[in-house]
């Protein structure tokens, strides 16, 4: 009879621990489309409040690309500025270049191969917003930017330190012109919204960026075709198409070794299969377009 009572109980704790397995797996919308996580082999989940994901499958349908070493560590490529994040099994929160993230005190673990993450962490290291819709029991995650109300927001300063902590020029630049980094960005985040308008940039050095967006065409202009002007052409085209091996900033590097002598005033072109561009210089000065073909 006691051993009867004992498989009972063992019966129900199996049947009640799956029970609860299955009530706490959860939706997943991305960008407003509900995703079909039922042939995953890990679904996204909830353990001690915290609504878990796998790395790779989440990471992949926002565009990044993901890598996995030997030491326990996966790197994500993430797809506008070609930044890297990294999580490590056994640590908590993530890397972003120069910027060790906030995060939620979860460790990344394998659970049926796969690296399984907090889906706050795996969203604020990509600069994603992350919501809840209770009614469907879902995550939301939102990959628009900026994602926040202003510029001076404690939000829009915690995403860029993630943002500017993944190139070393770019957290320079940050760094030494905090506000004016945060203004710029956040504008041009909302010009690429809106697909036109125009914008500044002004450092402390006197180095000056304006840029005009319009629909299919930007058109860049200045005194430093630097990190700033670096960054914006990224997130117009996203990262393989401007600063890629086969990318528009390669072909421009090539031709204007071939033209430039000693500060003199020269004008080249060229194109890809995606986009055609022009650049001229003249009295230290740059002017840049791209079109998308």
């Amino acid at each position: 009879m006691k051993k009867l009572i004992i498989c009972l109980f063992i019966f129900a704790t199996l049947f009640a621990s799956a029970s609860f397995a299955e009530d706490s797996s959860v939706g997943l919308i991305i960008d407003g489309e509900v995703i079909d996580t039922g042939a995953w082999q890990v679904v996204p989940f909830i353990s001690d409040g915290r609504t878990m994901v796998p790395l790779r499958e989440v990471a992949e349908l926002v565009g990044a690309k993901v890598g996995y070493n030997s030491d326990g560590w996966a790197e994500i490529t993430e797809k506008s500025l070609g930044r890297s994040v990294s999580f490590h099994l056994g640590a908590p929160g993530y890397l972003s270049g120069y910027y060790a993230g906030e995060n939620s005190g979860v460790i990344p673990y394998l659970m049926d191969g796969k690296m399984i993450v907090a889906v706050r962490d795996l969203a604020d290291s990509l600069c994603i917003n992350v919501d809840w819709d209770s009614e469907k029991n879902a995550v939301i995650l939102n990959d628009e930017m900026p994602g926040a109300d202003s510029y001076l927001s404690p939000e829009w300063e915690r995403k860029m330190n993630i943002l500017a902590g993944g190139n070393k020029d770019f957290f320079d630049e940050y760094i030494s012109n905090k506000d004016a980094v945060k203004a710029y960005m956040f504008g041009f985040y909302r010009l690429l919204n809106t697909g036109e308008g125009s914008l500044s940039y002004r450092n402390k050095d006197g180095k000056y960026l304006d840029v005009t967006l319009k629909p299919g065409k930007i058109f860049l202009s200045g005194n430093s075709d630097g990190i700033m002007a670096y960054i914006t052409l990224n997130l117009f085209m996203d990262y393989e198409n401007y600063a890629g091996a086969d990318g528009i900033r390669w072909q421009i590097y090539r031709l204007i070794g071939e033209k430039a002598e000693d500060g003199a005033p020269f004008d080249i072109s060229g194109e890809t299969e995606k986009y055609g561009f022009t650049y001229r210089y003249a009295e230290e000065k740059f002017e840049e377009t791209v079109t998308v073909k």
